[in-house]
């Protein structure tokens, strides 16, 4: 059986960078070889993928190795988001208080 994916060195070359897993452990760095558009891609996953210990983790290694200006717009972006998230929570719970207050109203002088 041929396998959809080829391994090498858990050193990629952009600058050699180097990736934990959530097992602690250095990620192993792989080339997509399935048919498609991520052809040639290559990936970081956790060295126990298909056990019983694998945690999961992924990540394109061209989404792992970023300049210092993409890391800012990324956290750029994710404030926003986090802004954004936190405002709907507010929202929501702005709600539900007046939900309560109505509740205890009603309750209070109509019956």
């Amino acid at each position: 059986m041929s396998s959809s994916y080829s391994y090498s060195s858990p050193n990629l070359n952009p600058a050699n960078f180097h990736l934990q897993c959530e097992c602690n452990r250095a990620c192993g760095l792989y080339t997509c070889r399935k048919e498609g558009e991520n052809q040639g891609r290559r990936f970081f996953r956790c060295q126990r993928y298909k056990t019983k210990d694998d945690c999961g983790f992924f990540k394109w290694a061209d989404d792992a190795v970023h300049t210092t200006v993409d890391l800012k717009y990324q956290l750029i972006a994710q404030d926003a988001r986090n802004k954004a998230e936190f405002q709907r929570f507010y929202n929501f719970l702005k709600f539900i208080s007046a939900v309560v207050v109505f509740s205890a109203v009603w309750n209070i002088f109509y019956h």
